[in-house]
């Protein structure tokens, strides 16, 4: 069975409420588990997903921006007209994601809560209380 159609099966019978007490959604020995997983509450069951479930092209739902996270810690957004907007590092720990922002003249961290994460949408809280969700765009 493809990993990824038992991914989605294993995340469908959490939400359902019956699923073992951990999930890792990551070999152990693969190169993105090295960069940090989380471990998310659902229902009275942990899920534990690796960074590998970050990685790709998503469409921000905070300003219409395109953010393509890339394996080995780098990211970049730009705008919807296609011009280059911020880039950095970023990292997942203790169930947030640190982001380091490289833009026009500014350099800023920020820490964000992961809330839910599914395989084609993430939502994060920011450190105001606000919500961003993120959907994966296919290419």
């Amino acid at each position: 069975m493809n990993k990824r159609i038992l991914t989605l099966f294993i995340i469908s019978i959490l939400i359902a409420g019956s699923a073992p007490s951990v999930l890792s959604l990551e070999k152990k020995d693969s190169p993105f588990s090295r960069l940090g997983e989380i471990t998310l509450p659902r229902k009275g069951v942990r899920v534990t997903i690796g960074v590998g479930q970050f990685i790709g092209r998503w469409l921000s739902s905070e300003n219409g921006f395109t953010v393509t996270i890339k394996p080995g810690g780098r990211w970049k957004s730009v705008s919807p007209e296609g011009d280059y907007q911020m880039s950095g590092k970023w990292k997942l720990e203790k169930g947030a994601l640190y982001w380091t922002y490289h833009g026009y003249h500014t350099k800023r961290e920020e820490i964000n809560i992961v809330e839910s994460i599914s395989k084609d949408r993430f939502v994060i809280r920011k450190p105001d209380g606000s919500l961003v969700e993120f959907k994966r765009i296919k290419y």
